[in-house]
This record gives structure tokens, sequence and C-alpha cells, in this order.
């Protein structure tokens, strides 16, 4: 059965960057299954409404619904239903492949230590990295690392 509830639901947002508005009175709808792409040219918003939906910032104004989660409200079950890759994601040096999905695993309260184990597990063999577990992070290539940062998200 289809849920009705958006992915992603944008109300009237504005960001603001002291007198420089950033979004203004952005509204898009986003339904569960669709790839969507938001483009625009340098200081059009895309990087700020980001932020907004990932729970790094917040709006001067508007509301952000993520699969029935208003953002603002439940930040944490909000952190629990999306994620942030940027282009050039960092990875700790000193910790392994399944210790850095561990360690993000729980700095989100994501269940017990076990569950937070077959959790890091299940999200490796998603991104064909199974073999690469006990890895430190540091030997892996740049695609690899993209991989894991995926995995983590």
């Amino acid at each position: 059965m289809e849920t009705l509830t958006p992915a992603i639901d944008i109300r009237s947002l504005r960001v603001d960057y002291g007198d420089f508005v950033a979004v203004d009175d952005l509204t898009l709808s986003v339904p569960h299954g669709e790839v969507f792409g938001l483009v625009g040219p340098n200081g059009a918003g895309k990087t700020s409404t980001f932020r907004v939906l990932t729970t790094l910032m917040e709006p001067t104004y508007g509301e952000v619904i993520l699969d029935g989660v208003d953002v603002l409200e439940d930040i944490e079950n909000a952190r629990r239903i999306i994620g942030y890759m940027p282009d050039l994601a960092p990875v700790p040096s000193d910790l392994k492949v399944s210790e850095f999905l561990e360690f993000h695993a729980a700095a989100y309260g994501l269940g017990t230590r076990s569950q937070r184990r077959d959790r890091a597990a299940e999200c490796l063999e998603e991104v064909a990295l199974t073999d690469q577990r006990d890895k430190w992070c540091k030997e892996l290539s740049r695609g690899q690392t993209q991989r894991v940062v995926l995995a983590k998200t």
C-alpha cells in the first residue's frame, strides 16, 4: 500500500543571514520513491535548504516535514530519517570502518550495541564493503571512503 505522506514536505521556508535572504518562501513536496534534485546558481539557497532539512540549522520561518516528522519540533527522530553526505566527507584515520559506523549510530542513539553492530554490517553489505569492515578508514580508496560515508548516512 502506497503512503500519502510525502517523504519531504517544505512549506513557506525562509532562511535569512542577517539582511541577506538565502531562501525565500520555498514550498515543495517530494513523494516517496522520487528522485529529486535541487539545482541553482551559487547563493540560490540550495545548501541552506539542505542544512535545514538535515537539522543542522533552523530556518527564519517555515515548516519542514520528513516522512511525517517535523524537523523543528522532533530533531531526534528527524535525524533518524535523513542524513547528509558531502562530496568530500572526512573520516577519522584512527577508526576501523565498523567502528566508524557504530560510533555514528551510537551518536544518533540508534539501538543497543548489538543492534548497532548488526545495522553497521547491513549498511556495509548495502554498499558492497562487507570485506572492508575491519580495515582502517585511512586505508580506504576515495571511492570506498564515499561508500562508507554513504553507509553512515
